[in-house]
């Protein structure tokens, strides 16, 4: 049997949210939710502003911890797991990008860094194709460093 402190694998797995409920103070954020979201499925979280859908995200990622309910991926709890040993990815509203750095930057994050001119391909893909600008480059640098 997995230990409940192992970090689940990469492999796609099923989340299960059940009973979640957090509150920030008087203010219930998130109230009793219940979830199965199947090992491979792709899933959204709609609604207004205020309903839930980041607190909601930031616990399954363990930036929040919940007043009652479980996270469940893979068949094991991780609510006692750290957010860096939940294998969670979460892409912020905003998107934090270093105002100093391009956007290839921004995409390469910590890993090693190398000229611009050995990493052609991360730059044709923020530029675009030949001509062609790219007006809002924030939603592709998220979408690159998740």
């Amino acid at each position: 049997m997995r230990d409940l402190l192992e970090a689940p694998s990469s492999a796609p797995q099923a989340v299960e949210l059940d009973g979640l409920t957090h509150r920030y103070g008087a203010t219930t954020a998130v109230d009793n939710v219940t979830l199965t979201i199947k090992a491979g499925e792709i899933a959204a979280l709609l609604g207004p502003s205020g309903c839930g859908k980041t607190t909601l995200l930031r616990i399954i990622a363990g930036f929040v911890r919940q007043n009652a309910g479980r996270v469940i991926v893979g068949g094991s709890a991780i609510d006692d797991l750290p957010a860096n040993r939940r294998n969670v990815g979460i892409v912020f509203q905003n998107y934090a990008l270093f105002p100093h750095m391009t956007a290839a930057e921004n995409i390469m994050g910590n890993f090693v860094r190398q000229s611009m001119a050995q990493q052609p391909s991360i730059t044709a893909a923020v530029i675009g194709p030949p001509g062609q600008f790219v007006t809002d480059v924030n939603p592709m640098v998220a979408c690159a460093q998740s």
